[in-house]
């Protein structure tokens, strides 16, 4: 919770894992530091690992219709279990298990608590279920009309539209489209409850203090009169969120005589160093950058060269998708010993750090004049791949890491990592190993780069950027 986490994932019914239930006195520690720190306790459908299943032969499409059985159970659960009594600021949110079920459920054990007081024994809670779903439990939706139609039962202040990613139920990337026809029509106010309000109110993100934005980077040209330009209007984003925008970091870094850029490695060093290891984090965006941690300190960082970019303006010219997501078409290539040898030759592969580069040097024109016309189009993208892995091996070669960190897309492309992997002689493992998953690790850096603005805390390193003393990074813009 220190470090802004909300939510805890927690099992439906921890007994069908052969834990303690709810009843006992086990979890206790557990829910007295959620209610303390005010830590969402999240039952995911199915996280009890036991579905419903009317019998062997049954096809699997049963359970998939009754898996909410589960979160039906939970709930129940929890409402005769005496912790809401006994934490009574405990907040539990149900996930993915659709709310059109809640009120007759709720109902049935408001009656049962009437009627069936024998059977509670000395643990017949005060006051009716339907008082503590009130008070402790919300329920997400994300395909349920009926669930929409019972709202005023359900109650507008406790359910949410969430959406699932990958998932065959997900709308995703119709997500919009669905919310709108779901509940489009209600008034304005239940509609931002629902679509965000409510998850802000119960997830405590009302309390962010800013926002880090980055930007897009159309054209970035470090060295004397240098520039970088980002699209994206900080002054639109703070009036429309109502919240302070810290922009435009790149600038101070260039006028102190620095490259303005990579600005992620301050971030690595606060997330990913270890006092046992010398580390090597490395972002495979278009660009590939690397940060050198020695022991926890940050010694270095730069840009080695094209990570993504080549690969991908390659792929869409001769395949025509955007992207080759795990690099199975290069892999299925032949390196070109002679391209990857003329590619190797450029001067900016030879420069000593600091340096950085972009798009705007590494694209289709800077690649043309090596090709050859007898050249296989799915070989260059081997060479090309090749490329990638063979420029980071010896940019990081005299550093001999113990671990290497990969984030950003290229994470993804498995022929690039196995080619990282035996090139630089130790594996390509992700940032998910280290906590932070590798799609938000440059999200999280800015986030963590707007923090240092708003606390005064340098966000520049002169050893990676070559600027001339370290600084506090962006400008702010207000509401």
């Amino acid at each position: 919770a220190a470090r802004g986490v909300r939510a805890v994932a927690f099992s439906e019914i921890p007994a069908w894992l052969d834990l303690p239930s709810i009843h006992t006195d086990y979890w206790d520690p557990f829910i007295e530091a959620c209610q303390e720190t005010g830590t969402v306790i999240c039952m995911h459908i199915g996280s009890g690992t036991r579905t419903v299943n009317t019998g062997p032969d049954s096809p699997t499409v049963v359970s998939a219709n009754l898996i909410a059985c589960n979160s039906v159970s939970s709930m129940i659960d929890w409402v005769f279990s005496g912790k809401l009594d006994q934490f009574p600021k405990l907040k539990l949110l149900y996930a993915e298990c659709q709310i059109g079920w809640i009120p007759y459920f709720i109902e049935r054990a408001d009656d049962t608590w009437e009627t069936h007081q024998w059977a509670q024994n000395e643990k017949r809670i005060p006051n009716p279920p339907s008082y503590y779903y009130k008070q402790n439990m919300h329920g997400c939706f994300f395909k349920d009309s009926v669930g929409i139609d019972l709202l005023d039962k359900i109650g507008v202040d406790q359910v949410m539209f969430e959406t699932d990613y990958p998932h065959q139920d997900g709308t995703f990337p119709h997500s919009k489209q669905i919310a709108e026809e779901l509940f489009g029509h209600l008034d304005a106010e239940s509609v931002h409850k629902i679509a965000r309000g409510n998850a802000i109110k119960l997830l405590g993100t009302d309390a962010v203090t800013a926002i880090g934005c980055h930007g897009q980077t159309v054209r970035h040209r470090p060295g004397d009169a240098g520039f970088s330009v980002q699209l994206g209007c900080p002054d639109t984003l703070a009036v429309r969120s109502g919240l302070p925008v810290v922009s435009n970091f790149r600038n101070k870094d260039m006028v102190l005589g620095g490259q303005g850029a990579p600005l992620a490695p301050r971030f690595h060093e606060h997330a990913f160093g270890d006092p046992h290891e010398r580390r090597v984090v490395l972002n495979l965006g278009g660009i590939a950058n690397v940060s050198l941690l020695d022991k926890g300190e940050l010694i270095g960082g730069f840009d080695t060269g094209p990570a993504n970019t080549l690969l991908d303006q390659w792929h869409q010219r001769h395949q025509g998708g955007d992207y080759d997501p795990r690099g199975d078409w290069a892999a299925g290539g032949e390196v070109i010993p002679a391209l990857l040898d003329s590619l190797l030759g450029d001067p900016y592969f030879h420069l000593p750090p600091p340096k950085s580069t972009g798009r705007e040097y590494f694209h289709q024109d800077w690649l043309a004049p090596h090709l050859g016309a007898d050249m296989a189009p799915r070989d260059v993208q081997a060479t090309l791949a090749e490329l990638t892995a063979r420029t980071v091996a010896e940019a990081i070669s005299g550093f001999h890491a113990d671990r290497l960190l990969v984030c950003g897309g290229g994470v993804h492309n498995r022929d690039l990592l196995n080619r990282l992997a035996r090139h630089c002689g130790l594996p390509a493992g992700s940032t998910e190993d280290a906590g932070v998953a590798p799609e938000w690790v440059e999200a999280a850096a800015f986030a963590w780069l707007a923090w240092a603005f708003w606390e005064r805390v340098p966000g520049n390193a002169p050893q990676v950027t070559g600027a001339g003393r370290s600084a506090v990074l962006g400008h702010l813009s207000l509401p």
